[in-house]
């Protein structure tokens, strides 16, 4: 049922996303025109230190379905969902069991990012979720020894996905060496031969392939170029994120929820250690978070804490489900439990404010550009001089008309713009401004 929602919701739908405009889009259409990877000669992908597990798998789907933007929509949120139905191994055949499955659908797709973009943050929550329920619910190292082979393609995708796959693999590292390390050594080994040799065999190929990776690539060099003079920029970022930090409804919900269990519980360890982990996993991760952003932003970013909200949706969503999954399986025959848990989703998904993430939903603009390009019959890789109704200060329109145009040499203007452009230097005038 809910993949032909999906599909209905999306098959006629076009890209709206500043970020799939600038990259999850373009990598994702890039690799369906060219049957290949890219490589360095492929300039419109800017940000080539990206993992593509994502495209890959889009790239499958749309190839069978056919491209449209609307197909890449469908395959990216196919990913979220096998994901999300994890959930299911709980339910037990409960009818409370599968409307709380359903409701943790709606969050997953509601919550981050909306299923009608490429962005990868939610698939990092559902894919870690999704490791995590598999470990937890499976013996892996008796009858079922068979299964553990499967956490070789599941690490390897959730570190393709993006580059904090990585830091979550790493997380769910632990949790395996904590429940299999007096019962199969083997298992852990295999886990962790395959974050690495994943997380290996992508850096050699963008070191290999890329002499420059783009934008947000974290490295203390970036840091010293752009942040280390600018000592006022910083320390305003650290309030504002200490403030965002302390002050994380969903975290202090999740807390306050694990010790009413264990309040009420009187076989409490379960609880404990839930809470213990929730608070250091989201430590560890912001502390990621914070060094993320000091050593791969530029100041103005540092300034608006660009992405903020949508990374830290992304480990409250982990933990959420988690919390959501374990709780449900080991007490969810209470219905103060089932109770609590739709609250709190409810909570979620009613009282925190909306995500930042969500797009621009006017088609008009993208309809116009689409016209001109059949009109002009604009081929990709053309110089084109754009003339805006006025200053695109977030680069928006811009990206979105380098997405359409499919051309990385895109320059703006707009009337009064200071800066003169001679029209004969480019390929092509398109005048938006009227």
């Amino acid at each position: 049922i809910s993949v032909f929602i999906l599909i209905h919701f999306l098959y006629k739908r076009k890209l709206f996303m500043y970020d799939d405009f600038s990259h999850w889009g373009i990598i994702s259409r890039l690799l369906l025109q060219k049957n290949a990877i890219n490589t360095s000669l492929d300039n419109i992908v800017y940000y080539k230190s990206y993992p593509q597990a994502t495209a890959y798998f889009i790239y499958g789907i749309t190839k069978f379905l056919g491209y449209t933007e609307g197909n890449m929509m469908i395959a990216n949120s196919l990913i979220t969902l096998s994901g999300v139905f994890t959930f299911l191994s709980i339910s037990k055949k409960k009818l409370a069991n599968y409307f709380l499955s359903f409701i943790i659908i709606i969050f997953s797709f509601m919550y981050n990012i909306r299923p009608y973009s490429l962005l990868v943050d939610t698939i990092l929550s559902t894919s870690s979720f999704a490791i995590f329920a598999f470990v937890y619910s499976n013996d892996l190292s008796s009858s079922n020894k068979y299964l553990k082979i499967f956490l070789i393609p599941m690490f390897v995708s959730l570190v393709y996905t993006k580059n904090s796959g990585l830091f979550l693999s790493i997380f769910l590292l632990f949790y395996i060496i904590k429940k299999y390390i007096r019962k199969d050594n083997k298992l852990i080994v295999i886990s962790f031969l395959s974050i690495i040799l994943a997380n290996i065999s992508w850096s050699n190929h963008i070191k290999n392939e890329f002499v420059n990776t783009g934008k947000h690539s974290m490295s203390l060099s970036s840091y010293k170029q752009g942040l280390i003079g600018n000592h006022d920029a910083i320390n305003e970022f650290t309030r504002n994120f200490l403030n965002k930090v302390l002050t994380d409804k969903i975290m202090l919900s999740l807390i306050l929820i694990l010790f009413l269990y264990i309040l009420l519980e009187k076989d409490r360890k379960v609880f404990v250690n839930l809470l213990l982990t929730s608070l250091i996993v989201y430590i560890v991760y912001q502390v990621g978070n914070y060094f993320m952003f000091i050593t791969s932003m530029s100041v103005s970013e540092l300034k608006r804490m660009a992405s903020f909200d949508r990374y830290t949706r992304t480990i409250q969503m982990i933990l959420v489900l988690i919390n959501l999954y374990v709780t449900n399986d080991y007490i969810g025959s209470k219905k103060y439990c089932k109770f609590i848990s739709f609250l709190l989703l409810l909570f979620s998904l009613i009282f925190i404010d909306p995500p930042e993430e969500i797009g621009n939903q006017d088609t008009i603009f993208r309809d116009n550009l689409y016209e001109i390009k059949q009109e002009k019959n604009i081929e990709k890789s053309k110089k084109i001089l754009v003339k805006f109704k006025e200053y695109d200060m977030s680069r928006y329109l811009t990206r979105m008309t380098m997405y359409e145009f499919e051309t990385t040499t895109i320059q703006d203007t707009f009337p009064g713009d200071k800066k003169q452009f001679n029209i004969n230097d480019y390929d092509y005038f398109i005048d938006l401004s009227k």
